[in-house]
């Protein structure tokens, strides 16, 4: 009768968690469930197709570089099962196979999808909405990405997060260009993923914004109303031509020419968007908002007006932005780029920080303003 008892509670409770599991309809409610949740990153572009280039620097390198990060930051919450789908060597072995041995399914899968979605325009069902101006993708670099659609709803992943810095043109490749910030594209109104990758979109970029700006690119400005989400119809990583149920971002985190994101400034930079992506993610799973910082640093060493390309000056003004003070008062942020230099924003930015917590109002960085500092990074 014991065993008979223990079996009938065991059949019970197992009962109670499936009929809960049944009305988890959201990643966050699976999550919040106590279920796994996979993460699929996919850094942009590859060996074959290295995507921007500034100088000798290659999109793609960046790429790898920042969604490194973001696995490592991740990898350690047993709920989350994360997987990169390129990294340094190449593509996951088991996703390169899949674009060998089921290339004709992926071409089936393609092009059925493209003239579904082409008859429902002639047919008036959608209209395409302005969007920002993309360079095509190549055949295979398009029979890759929707191969990736293709296998990550197969292999039943929550979401994808694809990784990109963003670029301008015309510009000469060894020249820092006119535009820079953060824009994450997310599935236009009319792919079926709209609704569900909206929110993940919007935590990441409140994170983000909190150290960067958004991009001050005209079309992007005009499509993301500012806020640094722009919706997109035809980019095949947010699912194109209905190919993605699930959700899925893509992320410019910057201009690829922006001096700041190169040198020793660039690690520490790469370690505030994996921050602040992680971040957004866990903000979009739990509902918890502002918890954790995008990143944490100590200030050693007195800073004033003067000093250039210095990461110490890099981390002060994403620290100055976050804390509210970047740009400061009669400063726009066209004034106040973010550059490893300090000038005469930067200097503003710190006498009103001075101010508000009524220190001494120099503009210097000295020691009782890194100790505050310090006290909140």
């Amino acid at each position: 009768m014991k065993y008979f008892l223990n079996l009938t509670i065991f059949a019970m409770l197992l009962l109670a968690f499936f009929a809960e599991a049944s009305n988890i309809s959201t990643v966050p409610e699976k999550y919040r469930s106590g279920q796994i949740v996979k993460i699929l990153i996919v850094p942009g572009h590859d060996d074959e197709n290295s995507g921007a280039v500034y100088k000798t620097i290659r999109e793609e390198d960046m790429n790898v570089a920042i969604a490194r990060e973001l696995y490592t930051a991740l990898s350690d919450d047993p709920l989350l099962s994360v997987t990169l789908a390129r990294d340094e060597v190449g593509y996951k072995p088991e996703l390169a196979e899949y674009f060998k041995d089921e290339e004709g399914d992926i071409l089936d899968f393609m092009n059925m999808h493209i003239e579904e979605m082409k008859e429902s325009i002639e047919e008036g069902d959608i209209i395409v909405p302005v969007q920002v101006p993309h360079n095509t993708a190549p055949n295979d670099v398009a029979l890759r990405l929707y191969a990736i659609n293709k296998w990550a709803s197969e292999q039943e992943y929550d979401a994808i997060i694809h990784i990109h810095y963003n670029d301008a043109w015309p510009r000469d490749v060894n020249l820092v260009g006119k535009y820079d910030g953060y824009t994450v594209y997310v599935p236009d109104e009319n792919l079926p993923n709209s609704t569900v990758s909206r929110p993940l979109g919007e935590a990441i970029s409140a994170r983000l914004a909190e150290n960067i700006y958004p991009s001050n690119h005209p079309d992007e400005q005009r499509l993301s109303e500012n806020d640094g989400v722009a919706e997109d119809l035809s980019l095949i990583a947010l699912g194109s031509n209905r190919t993605l149920t699930l959700p899925s971002v893509l992320i410019e985190y910057s201009y690829i020419f922006e001096p700041v994101l190169h040198g020793i400034q660039g690690v520490l930079t790469r370690e505030i968007f994996a921050g602040a992506t992680k971040n957004g993610l866990y903000e979009y799973l739990t509902s918890a908002k502002g918890v954790v910082k995008n990143f944490s640093y100590d200030w050693t060493t007195t800073l004033k007006r003067g000093v250039k390309e210095n990461r110490d000056v890099a981390l002060l003004q994403y620290a100055l932005r976050e804390l509210g003070f970047y740009p400061p008062p009669l400063f726009s942020r066209d004034d106040c780029p973010i550059t490893g230099n300090f000038g005469p924003c930067t200097e503003s930015a710190v006498k009103e920080l001075q101010r508000s917590y009524k220190l001494s109002v120099d503009g210097i960085v000295g020691p009782k303003t890194r100790t505050l500092l310090n006290a909140s990074f």
